[in-house]
């Protein structure tokens, strides 16, 4: 069973471990989404770290890929038994996966604007 990102919330304060491997699940289909494969050639599972290197290397966007990167070192911790994680934990996490689509899919748009603005000095165009 997967658990949709929209599920995490009402899991934070019921098992912060598996909110964070559910968060970290987000992650590998979020690269998925972006067409780095969860499969190598030989059709063995690509590990997310090297998974979040690849989508690095393709698109150059340092800050995301390192916002990923924590998200998989916490959803790791979630992962392996005996590992407790607290809430706060977990809700850092999530602001890190905020964070990361907030500059996927919100900066660039802010940005256009503002570009637009400066240029034509106050104006929207």
């Amino acid at each position: 069973m997967t658990t949709g990102l929209h599920e995490i919330p009402g899991l934070v304060f019921v098992d912060p471990s598996f909110a964070a491997t559910a968060l970290r699940n987000s992650v590998e289909c979020f690269l998925s989404d972006e067409g780095v494969p969860a499969r190598n050639s030989k059709g063995s599972y690509t590990p997310l770290h090297q998974r979040i290197k690849q989508w690095k290397t393709k698109t150059g966007n340092q800050k995301v890929a390192e916002l990923l990167q924590a998200v998989k070192w916490i959803g790791n911790e979630g992962t392996h038994e005996g590992t407790s994680l607290t809430i706060q934990e977990i809700l850092v996490s999530l602001e890190f996966i905020e964070a990361a689509f907030h500059e996927l899919l919100v900066a660039p748009g802010i940005s256009q604007r503002v570009q637009t603005v400066n240029q034509s000095k106050g104006r929207f165009g």
